[in-house]
């Protein structure tokens, strides 16, 4: 007998909504998060529709600003102004929308425990153990959804990212240099770009890129974006000093996600997309997935986890597939592909599909 029928480290979007599912299901849960709830998370906070759409919970009181202008820059010069028809990025304050996400799980009757990390795990003849500073748990499944650090996926005999995306990003009130719900995307950072984000009187700055080489520039590369701007933080006190870092890792189809009894979700399992690092829409998805193969084993229908790796990449792999082929078009010649995208209507068609909804094919 297993003190839990699933264990899940980490309470973002991808543990959450697994452990969400499986309490619905009556499963026993332990959702194990490392840091006290409330905690801020470097991330641009944007929910493309295909994020959105795969919400298990209701967050329209959490939607700040619904933006459907984009300014498209290559430096300081705006190359296109893009209105969507369709749908909006929503803008949220991440801390609030993990919150929301696992405060839903507890409610369907997960357990959790804050400031409770896993410090080892292993796999027994039909279950794992995992052990915490509070004590030795057992269960049927371990779900990692541990984000892109640590050093608990190693252990188990997990490979590292060889591929990701490194970020900066900083929010706080602007007094000068942004307007209104215009998002800015600057794409003149060598595979990657620079953004401006609204959320009301707050916005969301920052750069992220894929080029190995611009890790150490990349605060030069957010005060140059800012500069460019003319963009002017109402506390004269905030700068790019502030700017909190982060890795995402992109998606490798070669990866193996699963090993017996243990699952990768989320960024722990690299499902960013490599054209604009987004990682919220496939965390969910491999959230959900995870739950429903866990299901299938807890009924007797499979013996492990192995399927899931092939499980993602039949749900998740075309999309991903899709935009990593778009990014080695588009980051060589960005000038060339917003030119495209500003004056031929299905481009902007096609480019609108690639933040709404799955390749399936």
């Amino acid at each position: 007998m297993y003190d839990y029928d699933a264990i899940i480290a980490g309470a973002g979007p991808a543990g959450s909504t697994a452990a969400l599912c499986l309490a619905q299901a009556g499963r026993r849960v332990l959702l194990l998060e490392k840091k006290r709830l409330g905690r801020d998370k470097p991330c641009g906070g944007g929910l493309t529709p295909r994020s959105y759409q795969r919400l298990e919970v209701p967050i329209d009181d959490l939607v700040i600003t619904r933006a459907v202008t984009v300014a498209l820059h290559l430096g300081a010069k705006r190359l296109a102004t893009w209105k969507s028809p369709g749908e909006s990025i929503w803008m949220v304050r991440r801390t609030e929308f993990d919150r929301r996400l696992t405060e839903a799980a507890v409610a369907a009757g997960a357990e959790l425990h804050e400031a409770e990390p896993i410090t080892a795990a292993a796999p027994t003849a039909d279950g794992v153990t995992a052990e915490t500073a509070q004590g030795r748990y057992t269960t049927a499944v371990l779900l990692l959804a541990t984000g892109a650090e640590g050093n608990l996926r190693q252990t188990l005999g997990f490979t590292e990212p060889t591929r990701a995306m490194v970020g900066l990003e900083l929010e706080a009130a602007v007094r000068a240099g942004l307007q209104g719900d215009v998002a800015v995307l600057d794409y003149s950072v060598p595979q990657g770009y620079a953004w401006a984000f609204p959320k009301g009187e707050i916005w969301n700055v920052g750069v992220a890129s894929a080029d190995p080489n611009l890790g150490p520039h990349l605060r030069e590369r957010l005060v140059r974006f800012l500069d460019e701007n003319g963009v002017e933080f109402a506390n004269p006190g905030i700068g790019v000093q502030n700017a909190v870092g982060r890795r995402i890792p992109l998606w490798d189809r070669r990866a193996v996600l699963a090993r017996g009894r243990i699952a990768l979700l989320g960024d722990a399992a690299r499902l960013a997309d490599p054209l604009f690092g987004e990682g919220i829409a496939s965390a969910l998805a491999s959230g959900r997935l995870a739950a429903q193969l866990t299901l299938d084993l807890l009924a007797g229908k499979v013996a492990n986890l192995d399927g899931y790796t092939a499980l993602i990449r039949r749900e998740l792999g075309p999309h991903l597939e899709r935009t990593r082929r778009l990014a080695a078009l588009v980051y060589p010649a960005p000038n060339l592909w917003i030119r495209i995208l500003a004056a031929l209507p299905f481009a902007r068609r096609f480019a609108e599909r690639v933040v709404s909804e799955d390749f399936r094919s």
